[in-house]
């Protein structure tokens, strides 16, 4: 799933980026995790900025959170959720980016 969100900024702006998630019965192996890309127009400004979800097969709701600040100008941040697992179940609420 992914979400763009068109907003300007300048480099050193600082961001929190969060979510919520819960686990049920999810293998060890496979990715479960959501990213924060920013772009100046259609180029990658800096790396993606990652938050892994827990690493463990079963888990109530925790909430996950990250700081880091824009490397350079940006047009648009783009907000991608990856779930790639086998089998289980994941939930996500409350994704939220904040500058």
């Amino acid at each position: 799933m992914t979400q763009t969100i068109t907003l300007r900024g300048v480099a050193g702006d600082a961001f929190t980026f969060s979510y919520w998630v819960k686990g049920s019965k999810l293998p060890k192996t496979g990715t479960c995790q959501a990213q924060v890309f920013l772009y100046n127009g259609i180029k990658l400004v800096g790396p993606a900025q990652t938050l892994k979800c827990p690493a463990t097969t079963a888990f109530n709701w925790k909430k996950m959170a990250l700081n880091f600040t824009a490397p350079s100008a940006y047009t648009k941040a783009v907000i991608k959720i990856t779930f790639k697992k086998a089998s289980g179940t994941i939930w996500f609420d409350g994704i939220s980016l904040m500058r």
